[in-house]
């Protein structure tokens, strides 16, 4: 704007309502992660989130009627039940928090034979509670189901992000990230032509390094980092 922003009445005028709710929701959720005082370490959480988050922003460019920052929402609020059954019960979660990045699908499994049911029912349950928009609620409730292809919307996007980051998650540490997430995003459900993959590989990942700079939190190595700024200089020559 061509004038400083010097007070919260204009600073919410300009960025307004839509962007600034995931803002103070996600800041919201960084600072109970820090200040719960649990024993688990909800750190590898906070990551997933952040990958989920940035993620689902992407598919939000190629839904219906969705907007990035309803997106950025639903994907930081995806595994929230984690955080709060977590920060309730830490000693049933003692042995199911080196689930909590990578393993998902096991992480679900043994909540559903401990609890009787898994993190997206509590998620759901609470923002319903708490009036968030019923689509939110059901997105998070459906967020481990497969992707539905005739409707691209809020749920298709979470759903969309579980299984990407899901297969990000596994290839940070050991793996052929980018191969990996090639591999991920020509499923049918996506229906990427093979010219637009590398391309939206890039975006994912520059989506994903800029929302972790937003949250100061370390996502993707420092290689896979270079590897994005390589291929930028590639593309502007």
């Amino acid at each position: 704007v061509r004038n400083p922003v010097l007070d919260l009445d204009r600073a919410i005028n300009t960025i307004g309502l839509s962007a600034l709710v995931p803002l103070v929701v996600s800041f919201s959720m960084k600072g109970l992660v820090d200040a719960i005082g649990s024993p688990l370490n909800f750190e590898p959480f906070w990551k997933r989130s952040v990958l989920l988050s940035s993620v689902s922003v992407f598919l939000s460019l190629r839904a219906k009627n969705v907007s990035k920052e309803e997106a950025l929402l639903a994907g930081l609020l995806q595994d929230f039940g984690v955080l709060a059954a977590g920060a309730i019960h830490p000693e049933k979660y003692a042995d199911l928090q080196e689930y909590f990045l990578e393993g998902h699908g096991c992480l679900v499994s043994m909540e559903k034979a401990r609890f009787g049911s898994d993190h997206s029912l509590i998620g759901a349950t609470l923002l319903r509670s708490w009036d968030f928009p019923p689509s939110l609620g059901n997105a998070v409730l459906y967020s481990h189901s497969l992707p539905d292809e005739k409707n691209r919307d809020l749920r298709w996007c979470v759903s969309g992000a579980n299984m990407i980051v899901s297969q990000i998650t596994q290839s940070l540490e050991e793996g052929d990230l980018w191969g990996d997430i090639c591999k991920s995003l020509s499923l049918p459900w996506l229906n990427l032509s093979i010219s637009e993959i590398e391309p939206s590989i890039t975006e994912i990942l520059h989506i994903v390094a800029e929302t972790a700079s937003l949250f100061d939190v370390e996502v993707l190595p420092a290689d896979v980092l270079e590897t994005i700024n390589t291929k930028d200089v590639m593309v502007s020559r």
